[in-house]
């Protein structure tokens, strides 16, 4: 597993399965009243967070160093899960806005857009995980980012 010393740095992620490998970044990142905020004014049927809870919304960029046999891969918003600061995984959560990340990508291609979680507002260190639901753990590949 890897785990990024700089919230927002720019990650390898090369040979992440025997299919492809790609890079992902995390840009920036929303949390607390500016995210839910956001959340509420890109649609105003999402909920609010639960109480205790708040919104936390990262910008990532994902980029096809390589797939074979000229594929493409799904970047998309449902690669990656929230945890928080004591590796307890948060339950995923969904709401509508602009620009998920949500695209087939073929090698050499670049991908942006959101990804949401809910947290716990006390959370001081939450994460967000890559490819474990991809199952990316086997190759020893799934990648860790701290969002604080």
């Amino acid at each position: 597993t890897y785990t990024s010393k700089n919230p927002y740095s720019y990650i390898d992620v090369s040979s992440i399965n025997p299919d492809h490998s790609v890079n992902v970044r995390i840009l920036d990142v929303v949390r607390g009243e500016k995210a839910n905020k956001q959340i509420k004014e890109a649609n105003m049927f999402n909920d609010d967070p639960k109480e205790g809870y708040e919104y936390i919304i990262a910008k990532v960029a994902v980029s096809a160093l390589s797939i074979q046999n000229d594929a493409s891969i799904n970047a998309s918003y449902t690669d990656f899960t929230f945890y928080s600061g004591n590796n307890e995984e948060y339950e995923s959560t969904f709401v509508s806005l602009n620009n998920m990340l949500s695209t087939n990508i073929y090698a050499g291609g670049n991908a942006e857009g959101y990804i949401v979680g809910e947290i716990k507002k006390d959370d001081a260190n939450p994460k967000v995980a890559y490819g474990l639901l991809m199952g990316m753990e086997t190759y020893g590949k799934a990648i860790w980012f701290k969002l604080q």
